[in-house]
């Protein structure tokens, strides 16, 4: 009773930091793709609401890093770190690079979005590419990743040789993992048109009620999905 009272706290802390990463991770790798949309509709508000996401999405990507580096030093257990050392640590090793590699592509966009000029159509399909490959990136590689790892380390199979990307893709498409990753993704989808909704809010109080409720529809609509 006394060990479970003293890992109340932990699990508490837990749970916050849990919820408070996926929230950023959300918008981090779905707002790239919905800022790729609005580049495609090109008008001036489009462009208004590609650079709030834009560096929201980015801002949210370093918080998630963050936020997740501190939840794995809190699960950082013995058979967890056998995990990522052994049987992951080819993906560890490789999701590191593509979380880097997502965090120079977002910060690309967000430098190039909010630069003046840049309105043809060129310049914006240009955009919208790299915003739409920061956001894909991530969401490829690492809901599924996790849910390898999730579901590893919850039936034991922490040790052992290390996985390598054949076999790591063959997990991946095994029981629900795929349905798990699908929802994962509508999910940033979804909390990236909550994200535009305060744009929407701050249109509103500069007193842009039409640009205001143009935002909000935006959002309401990705946030349906």
């Amino acid at each position: 009773g006394s060990r479970a009272y003293r890992a109340a706290p932990v699990n508490i802390v837990t749970t916050v930091v849990l919820i408070g990463r996926l929230l950023f991770v959300n918008v981090a790798a779905g707002g790239p793709v919905v800022c790729a949309w609005l580049e495609w509709r090109g008008d001036a508000l489009a462009r208004s609401a590609a650079r709030y996401l834009g560096l929201a999405s980015l801002l949210t990507l370093i918080a998630g890093g963050m936020l997740g580096a501190f939840l794995g030093w809190l699960k950082w257990t013995a058979d967890y770190q056998a995990l990522w050392t052994g049987p992951l640590s080819y993906k560890l090793h490789w999701g590191a690079a593509e979380l880097v590699f997502s965090l120079v592509l977002a910060s690309v966009y967000w430098l190039w979005v909010r630069g003046r000029g840049g309105e043809s159509l060129a310049a914006r399909a240009g955009r919208g590419a790299i915003a739409l490959l920061s956001g894909t990136n991530l969401l490829y590689h690492f809901p599924l990743l996790f849910i390898v790892a999730g579901k590893l380390h919850a039936a034991g199979q922490t040790s052992g040789e290390r996985i390598g990307g054949a076999a790591c893709r063959q997990l991946m498409l095994e029981g629900e993992t795929p349905a798990l990753a699908v929802h994962v993704v509508l999910a940033c989808l979804a909390m990236a048109g909550v994200a535009l909704l305060g744009l929407a809010l701050r249109l509103k109080r500069q007193g842009d009620e039409p640009g205001g409720t143009t935002v909000a529809a935006w959002g309401g609509w990705w946030g349906l999905t």
